[in-house]
């Protein structure tokens, strides 16, 4: 078996790699004695308990050619070389040794789909937020007049919500942006003719969409996705864009918890990360032009904002 590790997907801890084969989670596990290791491979006897698997496990032999990979693990003055070790799947799938996708999501995209629908039916009980105001989608406001541009600058005419909340963003009010004016909705605001909402944790919204829009957006979601899912959402939603996406991504812990206690923000990446991840999902969709907004906290109280966007650039924020 062959597999291609990637540097970015690898993270030493305690004697354990963790990285992505095929979008699939893995763990390495590696013996703590950091001195190099020869090819011979150890009888079944002679091998150690932490390195011997049962049958029913995925096994397979791995070498790292770029030793750097293992500083972290074996310290700033060894040179670790591994040249075999076992790998064991971190959350086995029956399904098959394949790229998480759509159809066979990871079971903690399951899982966390299922916490979000709890807490659109039940609200945010540990801040006293009500059911009918968790995940209303009114983080939208702010972004309006940044798709709005993208909008005009498409022509587009229809938009896909992905990850919408409830929708109550598009609800017919009063929709102001300071130095422009007031409409009567942010539909009205935008000048496109429909906004089609979807939600898979919100039980009105969570048909998947059918055909493609002129514009996709997708605000204060993919931080709430498993990091194993992340490849195969973004080019689910590059797929349904003719002219556009845009996504704004926050890159710090959230306000709001899960009903298992975890921090909503599940995926919690630098800038370079995220540019890769889009700039992959991208390439599989020429002619249509990107922008990302992603905010970082710089300390207790000051946040950092950083503007990723498609080759041909786009007027100042």
């Amino acid at each position: 078996m062959s597999v291609c590790v990637c540097p970015a997907a690898i993270i030493a801890s305690r004697g354990e790699l963790v990285l992505t084969v095929l979008g699939m989670p893995s763990v390495l596990t590696m013996p703590t004695d950091p001195r190099p290791r020869t090819k011979q491979r150890p009888s079944g006897r002679d091998r150690s308990p932490a390195t011997r698997l049962p049958a029913a496990r995925i096994a397979a032999r791995f070498t790292l050619e770029s030793f750097s990979l293992l500083d972290a693990y074996a310290g700033p003055r060894s040179r670790l070389r591994v040249t075999e070790f076992t790998a064991r799947r971190a959350q086995p799938n029956a399904d098959s040794f394949m790229p998480y996708t759509r159809q066979n999501p990871s079971a903690r995209y399951r899982a966390l789909v299922d916490m979000y629908r709890e807490l659109h039916r039940d609200g945010e009980k540990s801040l006293g937020i009500p059911a009918a105001s968790t995940f209303e989608g009114l983080s939208l406001h702010k972004e309006s007049p940044y798709i709005k541009r993208l909008i005009e600058r498409s022509a587009a005419l229809s938009i896909l919500d992905y990850g919408s909340g409830k929708g109550r963003q598009y609800d017919p009010k009063p929709h102001v942006v300071e130095g422009e004016g007031t409409w009567d909705s942010v539909i009205d605001y935008w000048g496109v003719d429909e906004v089609t909402c979807f939600d898979p944790a919100y039980e009105p919204y969570s048909k998947l969409p059918s055909g493609t829009f002129g514009g996709v957006i997708c605000t204060d979601v993919l931080e709430h996705c498993p990091e194993e899912d992340i490849a195969w959402i973004l080019r689910e939603i590059f797929s349904y864009a003719e002219r556009f996406v845009f996504l704004s991504i926050a890159c710090f812990p959230a306000r709001k918890c899960l009903p298992n206690g975890e921090n909503a923000h599940c995926t919690i990446r630098p800038t370079a990360w995220w540019q890769g991840m889009i700039e992959r999902a991208a390439a599989e969709r020429p002619g249509v032009i990107w922008e990302a907004w992603l905010e970082a906290e710089l300390g207790s109280t000051e946040r950092e904002t950083v503007c990723l966007q498609s080759s041909e650039p786009l007027p100042a924020r």
